[in-house]
């Protein structure tokens, strides 16, 4: 890439909110910083929910075979239950548990959906 084209690189990373662009490709690439100084990202404020991710990817059931759902919306929660499983292709179980006490305040998945790593599953109000 020559001067000219990275600075039309930088051209674009000025008319946008971004600050650094990385690009590689066939072993050869390159990165590059705008100038401008951004601001800091403003904190949000702290949530009343906490998010149960998927642990891996597979299928979501509620529960091992022959065993009963454990989740419901509105169920009072405490760390470390059981929600639900993940069954990976090689039919391996990932356990899905509540990483906080609280309620269970929303599913965000059926039994025999397919899940992705840090997908969303559970919200637990705490």
């Amino acid at each position: 890439m020559n001067t000219q084209e990275l600075e039309k690189v930088l051209s674009w990373i000025r008319s946008t909110d971004l600050v650094e662009v990385s690009y590689k490709f066939a072993g050869k690439g390159f990165s590059v910083s705008s100038s401008q100084g951004s601001s800091p990202i403003p904190a949000l404020p702290a949530s009343r929910f906490t998010a149960v991710l998927s642990p891996g990817v597979g299928l979501f059931q509620w529960n091992e075979p022959g065993k009963a759902r454990n989740a419901e919306e509105g169920a009072s929660l405490r760390g470390g239950d059981l929600l639900g499983v993940v069954v990976s292709g090689q039919g391996r179980q990932i356990a899905v548990k509540s990483p906080a006490d609280g309620r269970l305040a929303r599913i965000c998945v059926e039994a025999g959906a397919p899940v992705e790593f840090g997908q969303p599953l559970f919200f637990i109000e705490g």
